[in-house]
Parts: C-alpha cells; sequence; structure tokens
C-alpha cells in the first residue's frame, strides 16, 4: 500500500498510540479542564473532537496515531549540526507523531550542544551555550 493522499485520510483511520496519549495526558491535566487523571485514551480523543464513532479524525491521526506517515508523507522533521553555513557536520530526521518528533529532535540537540562550565570557589556554574548557523 502506497502513501494515501490527504484526502484519503477520511476512508482509512489509523490505531491510536496510547502511549503518546498517556503522556500528552500526564503533562496536559493540569492545565486542561478536558482532561482527568481516570479519563480513559478514548475519552480523552472524543473530549478533543480527534475521535467520532470509535475513529480517529484526521488531525488525530497526525497527532495521536501510531504510523502518522503511513497517510501523511511530510510528517517528520529534521535537524542538522552545521560547521559552516553550507558543511553539514550531521543530520538527524525523526518521523512519527509531533510528540514523538519533538522527543526525538531534542535528543539529537542535546547531543551535540555546546556547554561551557566556571568553576567559582566550591561551586560549578553551567552557561550552556547553544550554537547555530540559520540561513
Amino acid at each position: 500500500m502506497g502513501v494515501l493522499a490527504f484526502v484519503d485520510i477520511e476512508k482509512v483511520r489509523g490505531k491510536i498510540d496510547n502511549e503518546t496519549v498517556e503522556t500528552f495526558k500526564r503533562l496536559a491535566k493540569k492545565r486542561l479542564l478536558e482532561i482527568s487523571g481516570e479519563d480513559s485514551v478514548e475519552k480523552i480523543l472524543e473530549n478533543f473532537e480527534l475521535l467520532k464513532d470509535g475513529k480517529l479524525t484526521n488531525t488525530g491521526v497526525l497527532l495521536f496515531g501510531e504510523n502518522p506517515r503511513r497517510y501523511v508523507l511530510s510528517t517528520f522533521a529534521r535537524v542538522g549540526r552545521f560547521k559552516t553555513p553550507i558543511d553539514i557536520l550531521d543530520t538527524v530526521e525523526v518521523k512519527g507523531n509531533p510528540f514523538k518528533q519533538l522527543a526525538g529532535l531534542m535528543s539529537a540537540i542535546k547531543k551535540h550542544i555546546s556547554v561551557r562550565f566556571e568553576i567559582k570557589d566550591i561551586e560549578r556554574e553551567d552557561n550552556g551555550i547553544i550554537l547555530f548557523f540559520l540561513h
């Protein structure tokens, strides 16, 4: 089965990534009234109109589907590490829903982050310095 056009998502629904919904639930329950610690995955998705008649909506597939790239090819993110504005040292591509993409990108950035340490008396002071080339 090839990649489907965006409009074809109406015909085919993905499976729910319960782990991602549980992570969202844990992070958002203090900030959003629509979420309670006792709510099921299905109840949360219905509250946000991401699940209708037991099936994920288009937005539900993109946010909480197990494999959104199956339905929309451009559901990936990429981050790179550059020596100069044109010399690439490393690049990381992360697939999956936006929550998994964010986690993967943050991990890649942290792997290559430059940090400077200053020792003052007995205590060490961390000064995070992030070097990016933007073009």
